[in-house]
């Protein structure tokens, strides 16, 4: 009878461990998925502002907007013919 109740005990207690456990995990998670995206946000907003600056470069000798574009890091590649097509006049009207 006590070998049973102490064995009750333990898987009992397994379990519930393993359940704190897998909860914890699961919020763990959630949190540094959540975090992730807050800093790729900032970052992409970061990159947003800079190619902004960099169109708004102009030649005070000429009075011409410069159409400079340094390659972004792979993470904005995908946002590089978006943030150009919006930005500068001359690429709005192609097709990408």
């Amino acid at each position: 009878m006590s070998r049973g109740l102490l064995v009750t005990i333990l898987v009992s207690g397994y379990k519930e461990t393993v359940m704190h456990i897998a909860t914890a995990l699961f919020f763990m998670t959630q949190f540094m998925f959540s975090y992730c995206a807050v800093i790729l946000n900032i970052q992409i907003e970061d990159e947003r502002e800079r190619v902004v600056n960099e169109f708004n470069v102009t030649d005070q000798r000429r009075g011409v907007k410069w159409n400079y574009y340094r390659r972004p890091s792979w993470l904005f590649n995908f946002k590089q013919s978006y943030i150009l097509a919006k930005l500068d006049d001359s690429l709005r009207n192609r097709s990408f």
